[in-house]
């Protein structure tokens, strides 16, 4: 099973644990919110829902800004943050939703990776 040491059961992760995207090193096309890793393709809105969490941190290790909302999508308003490429924000609020069935509250928001070509 995957002896050869090039993929994982993903067929993503090499034998060193590093993510292989053809030429591309390891920490391009990764936003990190709240330590929690997502890989991005520009223009598209991820939804992020953190639990229990008072705001959000979040760090591009991309080569595009990522924009910050503080709803579930992309296009509720203009973005509360603009993270630039390789830099951190922290303290981002978001929109608490109250949920007492499953957790007593989650914070939510979204971003999206703009300008992944642009010099």
């Amino acid at each position: 099973m995957g002896g050869d040491g090039q993929t994982g059961g993903d067929g993503q992760t090499g034998g060193n644990g590093r993510t292989r995207y053809g030429d591309r090193s390891d920490d391009h096309g990764r936003v990190y919110v709240n330590e929690r890793m997502y890989s991005v393709e520009g223009g598209e809105c991820i939804a992020v829902i953190s639990s229990p969490a008072t705001s959000f941190n979040v760090r591009n290790e991309t080569g595009s800004r990522v924009e910050f909302f503080t709803g579930i999508t992309c296009d509720n308003g203009a973005a509360i943050a603009t993270i630039g490429r390789g830099d951190s924000s922290n303290a981002i609020p978001g929109t608490v939703v109250l949920d007492g069935a499953v957790v007593p509250f989650a914070l939510v928001g979204s971003f999206r990776a703009v300008d992944r070509h642009h010099h």
